[in-house]
């Protein structure tokens, strides 16, 4: 997902399509068609058209366009609209640029939130972005079936999408145990085949050095003089580490 920055900037971005008069009205309605039956009914509308001397050529070119368009997402899994975005200002061209200005940055959101990709149509990404709006129920989504005031909606998606790119930039980072290093008092007596120094002897038998070295001068503990370090025999921590 995008940064803290991004998204701010989105929510700016979509905040001021908010400022168009009649972006209020601004909405979108998930679409829901069976295109088994469309086909059916738009090739028997075409039929009919044909068999009707006095229907216009106007009027059989579209019937037969519908059923070509039906046959061709049937048949080669052409893009279908699942939502139809509409309403907003009453004048045609403020409307065509708000649906514009709208498109444009919900491309960039959805492609944000990894809802879409370069591979997805434009109307693709748009119904990607406002199916992650109703799935992340988005208090604009009506009962009815009406995603309302779509600018607003999205920047209070994005301003919310922000605040999880903050969390997870800024959130501290999972404590991890750390397992501590083995020294030879973890070993079982088994894994003792080397000669041990007096540390080592008394970290593995959890004694002091003082100890260690009472017990070599009485004679409890064997060691043998190697240099200047005074050794201690394997087998002799084994013995006394063995129960």
């Amino acid at each position: 997902m995008e940064t803290f920055t991004f998204w701010r900037e989105r929510e700016t971005r979509f905040l001021e399509l908010t400022k168009i008069d009649g972006s209020a009205d601004f909405h979108a309605i998930p679409v829901e068609i069976d295109m088994p039956s469309q086909l059916e009914q738009s090739s028997t509308a075409t039929l009919d058209a044909i068999a009707d001397p006095s229907a216009p050529l106007e009027a059989i070119y579209e019937r037969a366009k519908w059923a070509a368009r039906a046959g061709r997402i049937l048949l080669a899994g052409e893009q279908l609209d699942r939502w139809n975005v509409s309403g907003g200002p009453n004048d045609r061209l403020a409307r065509e640029t708000l649906e514009s200005l709208f498109r444009a940055e919900a491309l960039m959101a959805a492609v944000g939130a990894g809802e879409a990709d370069d591979a997805m149509t434009d109307q693709a990404a748009l119904e990607a972005w406002l199916d992650l709006m109703v799935r992340e129920k988005s208090p604009h989504w009506r009962t009815m079936g009406v995603l309302e005031h779509l600018a607003h909606a999205s920047a209070e998606m994005s301003r919310q999408l922000a605040s999880r790119a903050y969390r997870d930039v800024h959130a501290p980072a999972p404590q991890v145990a750390i397992a501590p290093t083995k020294n030879h008092s973890d070993l079982p007596p088994d894994a003792i085949t080397k000669p041990l120094t007096r540390q080592e002897t008394a970290r593995h038998l959890r004694l002091s050095e003082d100890t260690i070295d009472r017990m070599i001068r009485d004679g409890k503990l064997k060691s043998q003089k190697v240099g200047r370090r005074r050794l201690i025999p394997a087998s002799e921590v084994i013995r006394l580490k063995t129960p």
